[in-house]
């Protein structure tokens, strides 16, 4: 059975006195534990609700001579217009038939006080041309034609 003596600040069990500082940890670890939880919600699961925008994209170039079968680092190079702004992914759809390779980079902004500077960036994808030849590679209304070799 237990007990509670709230003149003292002590539980009692069967005569055994718990001390002071283990019913502060306990209660440390609950409200550190809902501080927790809470900035969790905030910041992982808002994620689905963000503001999904183009990403501007001012360059596309390709790493090295790309080889059908084979790993190939695609590169594109555009400007973040403000301090808030992030990139959040892509979607890439690979169409051989039309020797394509179409990219979608989106982002969003985080924050509402922002520096209003252009932020330069890389964002690297790695694809597997599957047939050789010309390929055209777009990204957020730019292309660029590559060759692939066999």
């Amino acid at each position: 059975m237990i007990r509670c003596d709230l003149s003292k600040m002590r539980f009692m069990r069967s005569g055994t006195y718990i001390k002071n500082t283990k019913i502060i940890s306990i209660l440390f670890f609950i409200f550190g534990s809902i501080i927790f939880a809470n900035i969790f919600v905030i910041f992982i699961l808002d994620d689905a609700n963000r503001d999904l925008r183009l990403i501007r994209v001012t360059s596309i170039s390709v790493e090295g001579t790309p080889v059908k079968g084979e790993n190939c680092t695609i590169s594109l190079n555009g400007y973040l217009v403000n301090s808030c702004q992030r990139i959040h992914h892509h979607e890439k759809d690979i169409y051989e038939q039309d020797k394509l390779v179409n990219i979608t980079l989106w982002g969003y902004f985080q924050g509402e006080l922002c520096a209003e500077s252009l932020r330069p960036f890389q964002y690297n994808i790695s694809i597997i041309f599957p047939s050789s030849g010309n390929w055209t590679i777009g990204c957020n209304g730019i292309s660029e034609s590559i060759i692939v070799l066999d």
